[in-house]
């Protein structure tokens, strides 16, 4: 609730301008493509297609600049300018480790898919050196020993990553892969509960295929 206040509020700005910049004549044409966008990504997926979400953030960026107020800015105290320099060097480390990262994660479901195990694993736990913070390696990680028939290490794996979003049904299914027994039945039934609607109960006789 926290976070979509906050994106809310971070959408709304622009909107909330259109009075003071209305009569520029580019405003009404950026303010209909804005509010199109937000409208139509509150009921479908247009917000993951990247070149879709940065026209509209250009859309609505450029309302807010059509209402700026025609003034020099004040200028920053040089504690400010260290600050705001340091800020955007340590998200451009973590952005680029961020990066790192998943293509070490994509190697290694590449290489999974290929039949490549031993690279495959070795690209995961390459990702999770990265990552620390990520469940994502440790269920790639997972996914490999599984197709090598390491199951006690792919539970493991898969544990580890539950162990750090136990809200994530898949990791639970894909638990449920590497068990048997009454452990299985206990993830596969914390999976549909976690995902009532999803069909899993008629696949639950072979979560391996399912998960894949």
């Amino acid at each position: 609730p926290i976070g979509l206040a906050i994106l809310v509020a971070v959408l709304v700005t622009p909107l909330a301008t259109l009075p003071r910049a209305r009569r520029h004549p580019l405003v009404p044409a950026a303010a209909g493509a804005y509010v199109a966008y937000l409208v139509h990504t509150g009921v479908d997926w247009d917000w993951e297609l990247p070149a879709v979400t940065l026209a509209a953030l250009l859309c609505g960026a450029s309302i807010l600049l059509f209402a700026r107020r025609s003034r020099a800015p004040d200028p920053l105290s040089s504690p400010t300018r260290f600050v705001a320099a340091g800020a955007a060097v340590v998200t451009a480390g973590f952005a680029a480790i961020a990066l790192v990262g998943n293509t070490a994660l994509s190697r290694s479901e590449t290489a999974r898919e290929e039949g490549k195990l031993s690279r495959a694993a070795t690209e995961a736990r390459r990702a999770r050196t990265l990552m620390p913070w990520s469940p994502r390696p440790w269920a790639a990680l997972g996914r490999a020993q599984q197709a090598a028939g390491l199951l006690p290490d792919a539970r493991r794996s898969f544990r580890k990553a539950i162990s750090m979003d136990d809200g994530d049904w898949q990791l639970w299914y894909e638990l449920g892969g590497a068990t048997t027994g009454p452990a299985q039945r206990r993830a596969l039934r914390h999976a549909v509960s976690l995902y009532p609607r999803s069909g899993l109960l008629a696949s639950a006789g072979n979560p391996r295929r399912a998960a894949r």
